[in-house]
């Protein structure tokens, strides 16, 4: 995989988009907000999401210590190893922060949100001030979204 860093518009339109491959292109958000009230906590940024969070429940999983992440069926193969929610991505966000004190945690997992519905307001402040934001709008671009969820590296 190809990695680019410091791109513009442009330049990810002519250099990455034509190959129609997965590219990591570090520090294309580094300037949204989330970013840096992670960079100040992760209960930094669990807090703010919870202000931009529109209350939308979305289905998450937990499976306990023991399991280790592993989503699948029970020891008795009569049920499976998770428990299933539904609650709004700030509270399944808290969550994650609350059980990551724990020796042995549980695994908790959001499945497939759309960030426009969770949290609205997270799309309008950020795809506002993001190098990508003409990216993210321009609808005949397919494989570009303006959020993904996952963990920073540090």
């Amino acid at each position: 995989m190809i990695e680019h860093s410091g791109l513009g518009i442009e330049d990810i339109r002519r250099d990455v988009l034509p190959d129609k491959r997965p590219a990591i292109l570090r520090g294309l958000v580094r300037d949204w907000r989330a970013v840096r009230e992670f960079s100040e906590s992760p209960a930094s940024l669990v807090r703010y999401l919870k202000q931009l969070d529109s209350g939308a429940p979305v289905d998450a999983l937990m499976t306990p210590p023991e399991a280790e992440g592993q989503i699948s069926y029970n020891a008795a193969m009569n049920g499976f190893n998770f428990h299933r929610n539904r609650l709004p991505l700030s509270e399944i966000a808290a969550q994650v922060l609350r059980y990551a004190q724990f020796p042995k945690p549980p695994a908790v997992a959001a499945q497939s949100a759309l960030i426009r519905d969770c949290l609205p307001a997270f799309s309008a402040v950020t795809i506002a001030i993001t190098p990508g934001a003409a990216l993210a709008r321009d609808r005949s671009i397919d494989t570009i979204r303006p959020f993904a969820m996952a963990e920073p590296t540090m």
